[in-house]
């Protein structure tokens, strides 16, 4: 099976439901398909943060819905990682988390909270996967960049989605 890992900045697509997250969502559902019709890409994993990620997953189960048959994994990087998020991120990151079985659930490292745990959550799904789908709009600094830069030392396929142009291209 192939795997496909998302990586993106929390604010693309918004931090909560909103025009530019369905946007993204919708430019993801397309971006997704075409992964697996045309690559056979069938597990997609989401590092569940706000924006991207959970935009990313969402879009995964918009395609299931279709009857597309897909995995959806999550890689949480600590159990507490949604403590501080407001009402409606909770509610959302828990309808994702409530309709992927619990072997498709990873909580990479244990609690409290450190910047350093989102990477080695990136490293993961990163090492797990044969392509990655990224919101980055070419900034080479902060998480995204990095799970980007250990892509590209991997040589895995990378396609970069313009977080508020919508375009396309590998790297």
């Amino acid at each position: 099976m192939k795997t496909v890992a998302f990586t993106g900045h929390r604010r693309i697509g918004g931090y909560y439901e909103g025009p530019l997250h369905t946007a993204l969502r919708g430019a993801l559902i397309v971006t997704i398909r075409r992964a697996v019709d045309d690559g056979g890409y069938t597990n997609f994993i989401s590092g569940m943060a706000l924006g991207f990620d959970m935009a990313a997953a969402e879009a995964v189960l918009a395609l299931i819905d279709e009857g597309y048959n897909l995995n959806l994994i999550a890689a949480i990087p600590f159990p507490s990682q949604p403590s501080y998020w407001k009402s409606p991120s909770l509610r959302r990151y828990h309808a994702i988390l409530d309709r992927i079985p619990e072997n498709q659930k990873f909580v990479i490292s244990p609690d409290p909270y450190k910047d350093w745990k989102m990477q080695k959550r990136n490293i993961w799904m990163i090492d797990q996967a044969q392509a990655i789908i990224a919101g980055w709009a070419g900034i080479k600094k902060g998480g995204t960049w990095n799970a980007v830069e250990y892509g590209l030392n991997k040589s895995i396929p990378i396609l970069v989605k313009h977080p508020t142009l919508f375009t396309e291209n590998w790297i």
